[in-house]
């Protein structure tokens, strides 16, 4: 074991995706009812684009860690 690196995920990267996620929620939610405001679909279709989004986000961040 010694000599080895321990392979571990770095706090601020995932600091930095909590904090990506609170603020497009906190800017987009808000945003979303103004434009739309008693539409249903544009709520989700706001959720599923933060979903599709961050997945992406990993996607590619897992490739480039591979690599």
């Amino acid at each position: 074991m010694t000599g080895m690196q321990r392979r571990a995920w770095p706090e601020s990267t995932h600091n930095k995706e909590i904090v990506g996620a609170i603020i497009y929620f906190a800017v987009g939610y808000p945003l979303v009812n103004e434009i739309w405001p008693d539409s249903n679909a544009a709520l989700w279709g706001f959720i599923l684009v933060g979903v599709v989004g961050g997945y992406l986000l990993k996607r590619h961040q897992r490739k480039r860690n591979y690599k």
